[in-house]
């Protein structure tokens, strides 16, 4: 069980349908360490949970960690203790 401290906090949600996919393995992550896409609506928008419903999944989060660190770096932070990614069932027949 987790206790938690009572806060008068507001907490920010937001959610965001980026387009973060892409047609090949690995471009994602390449174009994250490049400094692209722009980041700039999440930034401005500040949550404290963010949910993305359209980005690549990799089995390492390797371009999820990428966008962490570049949230980061544009202010947004301290970077989330967790995160994670569900592998989409495109193409499967399901």
């Amino acid at each position: 069980m987790l206790a938690l401290a009572a806060s008068a906090e507001p907490v920010r949600l937001a959610t965001w349908h980026g387009d973060f996919s892409r047609k090949g393995p690995g471009l994602l992550l390449k174009e994250l360490e490049s400094g692209g896409p722009d980041l700039s609506t999440i930034l401005g928008a500040e949550p404290d949970v963010l949910l993305l419903t359209d980005f690549d999944y990799d089995a390492g989060a390797a371009a999820l960690g990428a966008l962490q660190r570049r949230l980061k770096a544009g202010g947004l932070g301290p970077a989330p203790p967790v995160r994670g990614a569900a592998q989409h069932r495109a193409g499967d027949g399901a």
